[in-house]
């Protein structure tokens, strides 16, 4: 899954899209009414279509809500590759050293 952020600084609102490929469809979610709702886009795609975005904030609250959302995840031990590559590559190292002090 992929959120791209879009600000719109003529009504000082930001859009967050939340879009998920299935095998040359992209699907986009938003939720509306209660509901969750699959927009599937099949590529390419000739015709314009109006994609309605997951969830629109006023451009002020932005950044607290994803920095809420990033607490959240770290809270659920969800993490981002780069922080499990980084995670990989610090591990390595320690294996690294303790066999260099072994020799």
């Amino acid at each position: 899954m992929e959120i791209f952020i879009e600000r719109h600084f003529e009504t000082n609102k930001t859009k967050i899209f939340a879009r998920e490929e299935r095998g040359g469809i992209d699907v986009f979610y938003s939720y509306s009414d209660g509901k969750l709702i699959e927009q599937e886009i099949i590529r390419p795609n000739s015709e314009i279509v109006n994609i309605k975005p997951l969830l629109e904030l006023p451009d002020n609250m932005v950044h607290s809500v994803i920095s809420a959302f990033t607490n959240e995840g770290h809270k659920l031990n969800i993490r981002t590759e780069n922080e499990n590559h980084l995670k990989g590559k610090l591990e390595a190292t320690e294996t690294h050293l303790s066999d260099m002090r072994e020799f």
